[in-house]
């Protein structure tokens, strides 16, 4: 089992609560090849029994890699509050804090001639996929694709990879209005059960079909790449798991995770509303190697996950151009 105490920085309250949650804190995964085959498989069993883990298994898991152990399963808006505003507050003013800045940064954009012709929470999407700080979380998918981002970096220290069960993936249309070129959740301010209704969501964009599941990858080829889509919701104090670890006190709550998500460490445990997640930290030592295998076996790296699209004119009319100094024949 995996010691957080050995490794630097010590260990945030997020990675404390998750240690206590981890699905090998009772057993160990035999190699970093046994860890793949199992994340390959869905990661929907507990390996040392085959056990499956808690979830409808007619809805899709969704996955999503850490390359740090100690990170919170938090959005980078969350994280921005959080830096701007790092003594102790209440959730309700860390949701009126996101709110606000929320609301900035469309308004910047906007006026920047970005997001004609898209939704607000489209445009959030396309946002967060390019690094600007939105509430929504990505998530995958793809089993492996998440695995990768649990490796990818930090070879100092365990990465973390969650698999996520939405016990209901369709928003409840009193909080959300996908029509509505605003953000959808602007409204719940001025009803306190939506509040509670949004507080207690957590709730995917884009939204899975409910007739067949095919993965609604549209946005930009960064997504179709990763598998990617998004889980957003709203903050709530409740606490994320069964078993609390002392230091780790309800203020933190939010700062484990931006999103009403409870976290179970066995197959024993229930699923709890409105999602399930479990984790299990990857060993620093096992990164390089997982890192070759996906390489190798499943075209997943760098370049396969960001595909460099801005390059894509200039690399298309060289060969163009090649073509036509070279008087190849139409193909």
């Amino acid at each position: 089992m995996i010691d957080l105490n050995r490794y630097e920085p010590r260990p945030t309250k997020a990675g404390r609560l998750f240690a206590t949650t981890d699905l090998n804190r009772d057993w160990q995964f035999a190699s970093a090849d046994a860890l793949i085959e199992w994340v390959k498989g869905g990661a929907a069993t507990c390996p040392d029994a085959g056990h499956p883990l808690p979830h409808d298994p007619e809805l899709p898991l969704l996955y999503r890699g850490q390359a740090d152990v100690n990170y919170g399963f938090t959005s980078s808006l969350y994280r921005l509050v959080r830096q701007q505003r790092p003594g102790p507050r209440r959730v309700v003013e860390l949701a009126d804090d996101m709110r606000r800045a929320e609301a900035a940064i469309l308004m910047a954009v906007k006026s920047e001639g970005l997001g004609r012709g898209l939704r607000d929470i489209e445009l959030l999407a396309l946002l967060q996929h390019h690094g600007v700080p939105t509430r929504m979380v990505d998530v995958s998918y793809g089993a492996l694709e998440a695995l990768f981002f649990a490796v990818n970096e930090s070879d100092a220290r365990p990465g973390r990879f969650f698999a996520i069960a939405l016990n209901n993936p369709y928003p409840d249309s009193g909080i959300t209005n996908w029509h509505n070129p605003n953000v959808p959740w602007g409204p719940v301010d001025a009803d306190p059960n939506a509040q509670h209704r949004w507080n207690n969501s957590v709730i995917c964009f884009p939204v899975p079909p409910r007739d067949e599941f095919s993965p609604p990858w549209a946005f930009d080829a960064r997504m179709r790449a990763q598998k990617g889509t998004f889980l957003f919701g709203g903050l709530n104090d409740e606490p994320p798991a069964r078993s609390i670890p002392r230091q780790v006190g309800q203020a933190d709550f939010a700062d484990v995770r931006s999103q009403s998500i409870t976290f179970i460490g066995s197959s024993h445990e229930p699923a709890s509303r409105p999602a399930t997640a479990w984790s299990i930290a990857v060993p620093a030592a096992w990164k390089e190697h997982i890192r070759r295998v996906l390489r190798d076996k499943h075209d997943l790296s760098m370049d396969s996950v960001y595909p460099a699209v801005d390059g894509m004119r200039r690399l298309a009319l060289h060969v163009a151009r090649l073509s036509l100094q070279r008087g190849l024949p139409d193909q």
